[in-house]
């Protein structure tokens, strides 16, 4: 997954629209997104395995947003509630 193309980058470089150490920094950037992405979805699975942990839930983790219920309230009204708590 890469938000812009390295070919573009490149052609910049042999073009002389940047310089090589901007292309390394671009790569590097690239690199680094592309690593902050990983352990971002391996955060986020490992919340859903926790939470589900703690309600006692035995649902698989690649189904929890395909039920769309959680303690038997549907997400509509979950997103209510949050909004009403939040006083919006």
């Amino acid at each position: 997954m890469c938000i812009r193309d390295r070919g573009v980058d490149r052609e910049k470089y042999k073009a002389g629209g940047i310089a090589q150490v901007d292309l390394d920094r671009l790569e590097l950037q690239r690199v680094q997104f592309e690593s902050d992405l990983q352990v971002a979805l391996v955060n986020l699975r490992t919340a859903k395995i926790q939470l589900l942990t703690l309600l006692d839930d035995r649902t698989p983790v690649e189904d929890v947003y395909k039920r769309q219920t959680l303690l038997g309230y549907s997400t509509t009204d979950l997103r209510r509630k949050k909004e009403s708590s939040r006083g919006t």
